[in-house]
């Protein structure tokens, strides 16, 4: 359902086309050059926008889509 290629090697010097339409906290903290807590609390601050891949609000998982992530990334 959810195209998240977990084996691309993502790093600060990735295309944005290169990525995929949904990246885990790693993937975004790999592109941006962040650690990855600092992703996972900004993505639950809602300062990142992410979602849950499943209808529960409480999920755990979430996923930044590349659209929203790029977008984000232009108002900065």
């Amino acid at each position: 359902m959810f195209n998240v290629k977990q084996d691309v090697q993502i790093s600060p010097h990735t295309h944005p086309d290169d990525l995929p339409y949904f990246l885990t906290a790693a993937q975004v903290a790999a592109w941006l050059g962040w650690s990855v807590q600092t992703v996972r609390m900004k993505m639950r601050a809602g300062e990142i926008p992410s979602i849950a891949p499943s209808d529960s609000p409480n999920a755990r998982k979430r996923l930044v889509p590349k659209k929203l992530l790029l977008e984000w990334i232009e108002k900065q």
